[in-house]
């Protein structure tokens, strides 16, 4: 159940919390149950599951308060956060209100937990068009412009949800304090390595590219470098997966590609990305590396990447 029962504390008379859970195998439908049984405000959603993007778009319908937060259920909000936010709204109505993060690995240390239970925790990372969990969205906002998430998406479908938001011209205000912490696990359903699950982000990832493009080619000035990078962060980690198959699977991801005039392609001036993030080595080898990645959309770059990889497993073993 991770923290639901975190959140779930934090309910007061004009917050509404929706906890909508896709899968129940420890006795968390139970515990939830329990508050939404002392707490009217609290409604638990029951369902199948059938994708992220299907369980948020049924939150969005099922919401009655005027913002909405999506938060992961193993990630932790600040101590009394609520209140600030109540308070935050109250003074402005904008549209979208983004705010920082305090990123930590699996758990919180102590000094870290000391820090929390003081918010003294610092910002390590600010909301942008990669993390919805960083922002609050205003509900009349995103029913005027229908804007729900993509259900033919199982990853990048929070970009596309923040891109349309932007392309709707919303009313922002930033808020310089770390509300959200953000649990960095490696089994996280962005983290997993199955066959499977390559499969659904390389396909996932394709379409959120298709539609970065469109962005990008029909998209305001102003936002065209978001629209820039996210379509070459997008396609990196689809050329970079493909390296990393026997060039048989890999082949019919690249034919689809090219179809979509997504590869080659020429980078956009707008994209400022330089480094892969993939490494924080600042040598010549992590250099190389950085190069080699963010050229992947290129046929030579993506020659060196299969290159770099097969050196890489022969190094291994």
């Amino acid at each position: 159940m991770f923290e639901l029962t975190h959140y779930a504390k934090y309910t007061f008379k004009r917050i509404r919390n929706n906890m909508y859970q896709r899968w129940f195998t420890d006795g968390s439908l139970q515990i939830l149950r329990q508050f939404e049984e002392n707490n009217t405000n609290v409604t638990i959603i029951d369902k199948a599951n059938e994708g992220v993007s299907v369980a948020r778009n049924i939150g969005l319908s099922s919401a009655k308060g005027d913002y909405i937060w999506f938060v992961d259920s193993d990630d932790l909000i600040q101590s009394n956060i609520l209140m600030e936010l109540k308070n935050a709204t109250a003074e402005c109505t904008a549209d979208i209100f983004d705010f920082g993060a305090y990123n930590f690995e699996e758990d919180l240390s102590d000094s870290e937990k000391l820090a929390y239970s003081r918010n003294e925790l610092p910002v390590t990372s600010y909301a942008n068009a990669v993390f919805i969990t960083r922002s609050i969205f205003k509900n009349e906002f995103l029913l005027r412009n229908n804007i729900i998430f993509d259900t033919a998406l199982s990853y990048s479908e929070d970009s596309i949800f923040v891109c349309e938001c932007l392309l709707n011209n919303p009313e922002t205000r930033k808020i310089n304090k770390p509300y959200y912490l953000f649990r960095n696990r490696t089994n996280s359903a962005t983290s997993l390595n199955t066959s499977k699950s390559i499969a659904k982000k390389l396909i996932s990832w394709q379409k959120a590219s298709k539609k970065f493009l469109s962005f990008y080619l029909n998209g305001q000035s102003h936002l065209k470098p978001i629209f820039a990078d996210l379509l070459m962060t997008n396609l990196w980690s689809i050329l970079y997966t493909l390296t990393k198959l026997p060039y048989k699977n890999a082949k019919p991801y690249i034919q689809d590609l090219k179809q979509e005039k997504l590869f080659p392609l020429k980078k956009p001036i707008e994209c400022n990305i330089e480094r892969s993030y993939m490494t924080t080595r600042t040598d010549i080898i992590g250099k190389t590396f950085d190069w080699i990645y963010t050229h992947t959309h290129t046929r030579t770059g993506l020659i060196l990447m299969y290159i770099w990889n097969l050196i890489y497993s022969l190094i291994k073993k």
